[in-house]
């Protein structure tokens, strides 16, 4: 299923116009149609109004975005890049301009596809992030207790930026049964720092 956006160049894919391509000016996705500029033309009768005449014009009609597709903008051909819906996956916004994709499954290549034409960089940072989930009613506690400040401050899937001990650490609120939670983020050096300093407190009784 495309994403189409008004503003793109499509290439129709069925129909007396198949094989042109133009500009997307109006997207219906009630419907299920588009108007693309120059496509799909049909004649009308207008009324006759303070600012325009009466007659006959030509007017684009709605065209099924099932037989729309994005063209590349290197070559002008068809792409098949739309959207889907991932299986298992988690979209975390890190700041202005950055975020994060985590999903179950391989995603990569699907996404560097996607992005062709846009103004985004996409990497893989699998080996450069090492990641703890603290899910349940204690987590708070655990997580305080171990030092980390802030907590307090830090609504539902937002993210928090701090150091604990003498490493940097992001944590973001994401409770996954619905319940209180949260999932830390360091670089992999600093992994078993993290897993130390969450049990200090337990072991210092």
């Amino acid at each position: 299923m495309q994403k189409i956006r008004k503003g793109d160049t499509v290439v129709v894919l069925a129909g007396k116009d198949k094989g042109r391509s133009g500009e997307v000016i109006k997207v219906m996705p009630k419907d299920g149609r588009a108007l693309v500029r120059g496509i799909n033309m049909i004649k009308r009768h207008q009324r006759q109004t303070a600012s325009q005449e009466a007659g006959i014009i030509n007017k684009e009609a709605g065209i099924q975005l099932s037989n729309l597709a994005v063209a590349d903008p290197k070559d002008g051909k068809a792409t098949r890049v739309g959207f889907k819906v991932l299986d298992d996956g988690t979209l975390f916004h890190l700041r202005a301009g950055e975020y994060r994709l985590c999903a179950q499954h391989h995603q990569l290549d699907w996404l560097l596809l996607s992005s062709i034409g846009m103004d985004v960089s996409i990497q893989a940072e699998t080996h450069q992030v090492a990641a703890l989930s603290v899910q349940g009613p204690t987590s708070y506690a655990l997580l305080t207790a171990a030092g980390v400040v802030g907590l307090d401050q830090l609504k539902p899937f937002g993210i928090l930026h701090t150091r604990l001990r003498v490493f940097d650490l992001m944590i973001s609120r994401t409770g996954f049964t619905g319940d209180l939670g949260y999932e830390l983020w360091v670089e992999p050096a600093a992994a078993l720092s993290l897993w130390d300093a969450l049990f200090a407190p337990a072991q210092q009784g």
